[in-house]
């Protein structure tokens, strides 16, 4: 049987109402409020302080859930034979002469950096 527009299915109910009505959780709110604060802790054992810390911390700290990641298409791999190419441009003279040449001049115009460079750089004595 397929859904029609229109029908009454599902409309009441079938659960029971709420047994605990809201003022009585507001009451259980407050007793609990009240043994929690007459407790005193320092007079606790190490054990018994680990036993409270351990009932108590699952209701404060959010469970950890595995989470799976399905939007990869492939294997990215570990180790990168080449490093990408960064081109900067000085001027805009350069970048227009970058646009315009083939990809022979691109090659002929990109100088591989090396760690000298990053050394030449940070030294340079003028």
């Amino acid at each position: 049987m397929s859904f029609q527009k229109g029908n009454q299915h599902g409309k009441k109910s079938k659960r029971g109402k709420d047994v605990l009505k809201k003022e009585l959780k507001e009451k259980l709110k407050e007793h609990i409020d009240t043994v929690l604060d007459s407790m005193d802790i320092d007079s606790y054992t190490e054990n018994q302080k680990l036993k409270y810390l351990s009932t108590v911390l699952p209701y404060l700290i959010p469970k950890q859930k595995a989470v799976e990641i399905d939007n990869f298409q492939e294997d990215l791999p570990l180790f990168i034979d080449n490093p990408p190419q960064v081109v900067v441009f000085k001027n805009e003279k350069e970048k227009k002469e970058w646009d315009e040449a083939s990809d022979e001049e691109k090659q002929r115009l990109v100088k591989p950096y090396t760690f000298k460079d990053g050394l030449d750089i940070l030294f340079d004595e003028n």
